[in-house]
């Protein structure tokens, strides 16, 4: 079994954990460039199974320099309009379009492949991602991945 961490926060702290990483990020010129993340939420069941799937299916270059795997799972409760399953585990994607690395097309492109083996699964988008909207009749079908 791989290694854990554990990080206990206050509410101010928590929302302000990502500050010094941002820094940085700009720093280097990362967080200028396109970032098209891919993030479901997936039955912890299955979790192990897609995730191990996703990542044996992708290059370094498909996530970018600066890119991210980040992998929770989560005790969600009772949040109004937020599709996730029973159990979740959050499985994102934060990739970096990164000089050298995937183009974005080919990230979206990931993106809708993740969305798809989540969704076989009992799977959920986290829709603050970056999937393409599915086209139906020629207009985009928002909201609907």
């Amino acid at each position: 079994m791989g290694a854990s961490e554990v990080e206990e926060l206050s509410f101010l702290e928590f929302a302000d954990r990502l500050r010094p990483d941002v820094a940085e990020l700009a720093a280097l010129g990362e967080w200028a460039l396109p970032h098209p993340w891919g993030i479901v939420f997936l039955p912890g069941a299955w979790a192990a199974a897609v995730i191990e799937e996703t990542l044996a299916s992708m290059a370094p270059a498909d996530l970018g320099l600066s890119g991210v795997v980040l992998v929770k799972a989560l005790r969600i409760g009772d949040v109004p309009m937020l599709a996730a399953p029973a159990d979740p585990v959050l499985f994102s994607l934060l990739r970096t379009a990164s000089p050298g690395c995937a183009p974005v097309a080919e990230m979206l492109e990931g993106n809708r492949a993740l969305l798809a083996r989540a969704e076989a699964v009992g799977g959920t988008r986290y829709a603050v991602d970056s999937v393409p909207a599915r086209r139906s009749g020629g207009a985009a079908s928002l909201g609907q991945g």
